[in-house]
């Protein structure tokens, strides 16, 4: 019965697909994609299949594979100026890069094909190859420090949620405290980028270490992550970013780095 129930369900797919490709080529008028519907297609591909990892959302793959139909030179002419490997993954770079992290190691291979199967004119073919030196592995501090450029901001961080805002104490309208933050960053000359509840930090632990975890707090002007010079903005919600040593953490416009203490 489990079997009967995957090949009818295999077959209806190859209908829909064929369905698919019907009224796209009708909306068409039977034109080829243009490389820029072409991109489109594959970012939707590509944001299907982001997922939840340690850190936050990612990308799970650090190879992509595209096939182009180019069913005549003058196609494959257009394809090759407009559509080159290293700009496709620099475009696949920037879409994901806005809600997801990036492997490093990305690579885009572009190929044509005088005819591919599917009825849009591209395929995209997706896997991961483990790297060939060993990976390296994380710092796992048993404490913290998030120190500004200057030095003049030193904050400790530990086990248990460190709130971080533009003030001390938080009052509602009523004059009732409701928050503490243990980081107050109102002394900092951009500390208005800072929301009162802005963000926190929770130290979580892990066998004899910390992990640290930044959460954002739906502050108005966003918290972000730089490392090794990439900008990873910090989801409002319950997925936090997990920070490495020498990360960059932005409140707003106020940047303070992360630092491991190691074993004191």
């Amino acid at each position: 019965m489990k079997n009967i129930l995957e090949k009818a369900l295999h077959h209806a797919g190859q209908l829909d697909a064929v369905v698919d490709g019907f009224v796209n080529r009708k909306l068409r008028g039977d034109r080829p994609l243009t490389p820029a519907e072409i991109l489109t297609g594959v970012t939707r591909e590509i944001d299907a299949v982001v997922t939840l990892g340690p850190d936050g959302p990612a990308f799970p793959y650090n190879r992509v594979m595209l096939t182009l139909a180019a069913d005549t030179p003058e196609r494959r002419t257009e394809l090759q100026a407009t559509l080159p490997p290293d700009d496709v993954r620099e475009r696949l770079v920037q879409h994901l890069q806005r809600r997801a992290q990036v492997p490093a190691d990305l690579r885009v291979d572009v190929r044509l094909a005088s005819q591919i199967e599917n009825p849009a004119g591209f395929h995209v073919a997706l896997r991961h190859v483990a790297a060939r030196v060993p990976a390296e592995h994380p710092v796992t501090p048993r404490s913290a420090r998030l120190v500004s450029a200057d030095g003049a901001l030193r904050f400790t961080l530990g086990e248990g949620t460190i709130h971080v805002g533009r003030v001390a104490d938080v009052h509602d309208r009523a004059g009732r405290l409701v928050r503490r933050n243990q980081i107050a960053l109102e002394s900092n000359a951009d500390s208005r980028t800072v929301s009162r509840a802005h963000a926190r930090i929770q130290g979580v632990r892990d066998q004899d270490a910390l992990a640290f975890m930044l959460f954002d707090e739906g502050s108005r002007y966003g918290s972000s992550v730089v490392r090794d010079g990439r900008a990873h903005k910090v989801l409002h919600g319950h997925v936090g970013f997990r920070l490495k040593d020498g990360d960059e953490v932005y409140f707003g416009r106020v940047r303070l780095q992360f630092r491991t203490t190691g074993r004191e």
